[in-house]
């Protein structure tokens, strides 16, 4: 469940019975396994683990749960299934972390999507997981999963999950299906099940980088109230990061040219821009519409805000 501090909705993301309630051809042969079998290509017989979804403004008041997001039969290994999903807002964006299952493997992970309407999700990086169970004879070799939105702190950005070195239910079926697998014999055997914490840069989903080669980044035009511009910018060996800025018509505001911004050399989260000395952005021309330049080398770009002066 996810309040929406923007639009003042709540957002419930859950699973439902009938997701894997399909009709099933009865000549197949079964396994003694308690997966439901799969039919790539059909959307009437998924029965992979998936999410559903619906949003109100009253809590008392619900509309019907509608299947939002699933596995895909392309895209995805066919024994991956979505297991559950935290969201939560970064900007106007929604950001997820998808406990993503995988059936064969019997494992668990986390990936991130992102969204623009709370709705229709896309995966970041490729397809890779964002966090990954640990190393072989870590406390969280097979397992690492969250429900929990990231707690976003100053300096960093905290992921409480859960982890453990039971794959996720050999202990718990395997005897009664006869698996060949250590846990399956000894049951809990002595598995470790504990809560985890990863840390990362504020904003540290993605990056722009910029390499040997000099890159410039210019922002849409966007208005707002006076302040300070702050950026997440982190600088290699012989890297710089300078700011210019333009009006809404791409022409140099006077006293905000690149050769009067005070460069940047450093690896930062919160660096307050200036000029000469001076941080305070103009509030009349903020006000009618401005665009940012990011001159950079050896740099990664994360974020930018502009904020109330200090």
């Amino acid at each position: 469940l996810t309040a929406d501090p923007v639009s003042g909705e709540y957002w419930l993301d859950t699973r439902i019975p009938a997701m894997v309630e399909r009709p099933m051809n009865p000549k197949n042969p079964k396994l003694p396994g308690w997966g439901f079998p799969q039919y790539p290509g059909d959307p009437w017989r998924i029965t992979v683990r998936n999410i559903w979804t619906t949003v109100t403004t009253n809590m008392l008041q619900w509309p019907n749960l509608r299947q939002m997001l699933i596995a895909d039969d392309v895209d995805d290994n066919l024994d991956f299934e979505y297991y559950g999903m935290v969201r939560f807002r970064i900007g106007d964006l929604w950001l997820a972390l998808v406990n993503v299952h995988r059936r064969v493997e019997n494992t668990q992970e986390i990936h991130l999507m992102f969204s623009r309407d709370g709705f229709q999700w896309k995966r970041t990086g490729e397809h890779r997981p964002f966090m990954t169970p640990g190393e072989a004879g870590t406390w969280d070799c097979f397992m690492a999963e969250t429900c929990n939105p990231p707690l976003m702190l100053d300096d960093e950005m905290r992921i409480y999950y859960a982890g453990g070195n039971l794959h996720h239910d050999f202990w718990m079926f395997g005897e009664m299906e006869g698996l060949d697998h250590p846990e399956a014999c000894s049951g809990w055997g002595g598995g470790q099940l504990a809560l985890g914490l990863a840390t990362m840069r504020p904003e540290g989903f993605v990056s722009i980088d910029t390499g040997v080669r000099d890159g410039l980044l210019i922002t849409r035009p966007f208005i707002c109230d006076a302040g300070q511009l702050l950026v997440n910018v982190a600088c290699g060996n012989g890297g710089y990061f300078d700011v210019e800025l333009t009006d809404a018509d791409d022409d140099v505001v006077p006293g905000f040219e690149r050769s009067a911004c005070d460069t940047f050399t450093g690896d930062a989260a919160r660096h307050v821009v200036t000029w000469n000395g001076r941080s305070q952005l103009p509030r009349e021309l903020l006000a009618r519409g401005v665009k940012l330049r990011f001159y950079n080398k050896f740099c990664s770009i994360y974020s930018f805000r502009i904020v109330a002066a200090s």
